[in-house]
């Protein structure tokens, strides 16, 4: 089974692949698929087939952070030590933001923080 999300319209919709491996010729909507595989079973049709021409292909999954790494030379082309970053979808605030605890921390900036 073939899994993706389309856009439909102005609808965002989880669909399976209705055709060979080839050509897909319909997107036929489908339950939550991380839902249903995570009760292990397929997910069920929930709708009548899309064709493929009316259908734009997304993302898998919806992104919520982005995860990067950079292995930057330096002016004599000597590696660096590799560099990871995080990114958040939005960019958080600075504002205090209560905690389990009843504590409070500040948030991150989005921003990568430079090494002095």
């Amino acid at each position: 089974m073939r899994i993706a999300r389309v856009a439909v319209g102005d609808a965002v919709l989880h669909a399976r692949a209705d055709g060979d491996a080839t050509a897909v010729g319909a997107w036929v909507p489908i339950e939550d698929p991380y839902l249903a595989l995570g009760e292990g079973r397929l997910p069920a049709d929930i709708g009548a087939p899309v064709p493929s021409a009316e259908a734009r292909l997304l993302a898998p999954a919806a992104p919520t952070v982005l995860v990067g790494i950079a292995q930057n030379r330096g002016s004599t082309d000597r590696p660096l030590p590799v560099q990871a970053w995080l990114r958040a979808r939005a960019p958080s605030s600075r504002t205090a933001s209560p905690c389990a605890s009843g504590a409070t921390r500040a948030g991150s900036s989005s921003r990568p923080r430079s090494r002095s």
